[in-house]
């Protein structure tokens, strides 16, 4: 294979850890997270845009994780001295590919923290999944 080339394999799900408190959530189900930047048209005279203005950045996302993995991470926040995982200031890693057979990547959250959660189970349920939103305060990608 060329010296330059690269290799067309794509990240599974299997590929994924995220880390946070020091560990990797193991009752991890999902996790998503977006950088957005505010920005706005600029018009002068007549009706086409001039020049497009930036604002702020904002950095927002959330993990779904399994009961039993937010009551490990409660449990941790108050031996913190907080009262749930809504009070913790988080640094989430998310790290691509740790099998060793793609190349790995790995992004920084950066005091994350969580804005809510919702307990809850429906009839036939073999299992509880809870999304944790959070906003953050920066993105650090390919680190």
């Amino acid at each position: 294979m060329p010296k330059n080339s690269f290799d067309s394999k794509e990240y599974a799900w299997k590929d994924i850890d995220v880390m946070a408190l020091g560990r990797i959530i193991g009752g991890l189900e999902d996790v998503s997270y977006t950088r957005s930047v505010d920005k706005e048209r600029r018009y002068g005279r007549g009706n086409k845009a001039r020049s497009i203005q930036t604002g702020n950045e904002e950095i927002s996302g959330s993990i779904t994780v399994h009961q039993s993995e937010l009551s490990g991470m409660n449990q941790a926040a108050k031996e913190a001295g907080f009262n749930d995982i809504t009070e913790v200031p988080l640094d989430l890693i998310v790290r691509y590919a740790s099998t060793g057979e793609i190349v790995q990547t790995i992004d920084k959250i950066q005091r994350a923290e969580v804005s809510e959660y919702q307990k809850g189970m429906s009839q036939g349920d073999k299992y509880s999944a809870i999304e944790l939103p959070f906003i953050a305060l920066a993105l650090q990608e390919d680190i």
